[in-house]
């Protein structure tokens, strides 16, 4: 009987103790859950706003360009031989028809264009003295034909023979200045072969290469700033002149090519950073780019109002790296939220700080890169 009794009361015992157990542990998820419910339910989020601004917004296309001349020539000798004169060096400005350098082997050539001029100068005197006794019905109008022919006969052979003299003499094609000389004196030379490489000075521009995504947005008389590592001042102004109607098949890339509109030194191979103005909006809604949210719907953003997250579809426009412009879905001067606004639904009650936007009084300028 005492047996019986203190088993039962050990039983009494484990279960007290295990419902002491179930009691607490109920009571720990009772709490736990109510303090993430506090936490998540019952407190506004915090987010840091801007007040959307009118502004202007810049979307530039940033290029690398060199100076190249258009106006190109590397003339060379029809004949062969050495290099016998050289009359002009590196950066030496010439005329056209100036004389550059001649070709050695001509003696031949020279003697036979003594001869032929002689020829000339006789069949010349035989016209003349026939062309009277015909007059006189000395001879017959037959002899004057033949006369006017062997005359003009000489004068083509002294024609040809002076222009194959002329191939041993470079010439400069056009005024320009003499860029590099290929050659040296005493140097053979092949027929056709490039001697000497000139370029107009007038014909100077600089040239970029657009990628296929902005080559056909390119157009002549688009404004343009320059930035040459030769004049670090300041940059300059300047315009497209010319855009190349086709994409380089190897590169998928445009020529296009940029004058200054200040007047400067410019040599070939000089490098310029480049910044083609796109688009701009000079009196447009802007807001920080950070605002905007891609959704499934579109571009959006959220406002604050009366202490709520508003949700808005939104149309955008220029967008750089700073700023975006609104087109519509925000009114001027309502709180955009920057900061905080991911994992925000619409509705969802909010502390919302004021930033201040330091960029607000510059307007954005987008590098749509290349």
């Amino acid at each position: 009987m005492k047996k019986t009794a203190r088993w039962a009361a050990v039983c009494i015992g484990v279960a007290a103790l295990f419902a002491g157990a179930y009691f607490l542990i109920a009571k720990q998820d009772e709490n736990g859950a109510g303090e993430g419910s506090s936490s998540r339910g019952g407190g506004a989020e915090p987010v840091e706003t801007v007040a959307a601004a009118r502004n202007a917004i810049s979307e530039t296309l940033v290029l690398s360009g060199t100076v190249e001349a258009y106006r190109i020539a590397r003339p060379g000798s029809a004949a062969e031989g050495p290099v016998e004169y050289l009359a002009v060096r590196e950066g030496d400005r010439v005329t056209k028809g100036d004389k550059l350098l001649s070709i050695g082997r001509r003696k031949g050539i020279d003697a036979e264009v003594r001869s032929l001029r002689a020829e000339v100068k006789k069949e010349a005197d035989s016209l003349e003295r026939t062309r009277q006794l015909v007059q006189k019905d000395a001879l017959p109008g037959e002899a004057l034909d033949q006369a006017v022919f062997a005359h003009e006969k000489a004068s083509a052979d002294l024609a040809r023979a002076e222009e194959r003299r002329r191939d041993y003499l470079v010439e400069a094609p056009f005024d320009g200045v003499i860029r590099e000389i290929l050659v040296h004196e005493g140097g053979f030379v092949a027929p056709r072969e490039a001697v000497i490489e000139i370029y107009d000075p007038e014909s100077l521009v600089i040239r970029a290469a657009v990628s296929e995504r902005h080559a056909a947005g390119m157009e002549a008389a688009m404004p343009v700033e320059i930035r040459f590592d030769a004049y670090p001042d300041k940059p300059l102004r300047g315009e497209i002149v010319r855009v190349f109607p086709w994409l380089d098949p190897g590169t998928r890339t445009r020529t296009v090519e940029i004058l200054p509109q200040e007047d400067l030194v410019l040599l070939p191979g000089m490098f310029a950073r480049i910044e083609v103005l796109l688009k701009t909006a000079s009196d447009t809604l802007v807001v920080p780019v950070e605002a905007i949210l891609p959704t499934e719907e579109g571009d959006a953003v959220f406002v604050v109002s009366d202490g709520k997250a508003r949700k808005r579809q939104v149309d955008v426009g220029i967008e750089t790296n700073r700023k975006a412009q609104i087109l519509s879905g925000v009114s001027e001067g309502e709180p955009v939220v920057v900061r905080g606004a991911r994992g925000l639904s619409d509705g969802d009650a909010v502390s919302p700080v004021k930033r201040d936007d330091e960029d607000s009084g510059n307007p954005g300028t987008r590098d749509a890169g290349q």
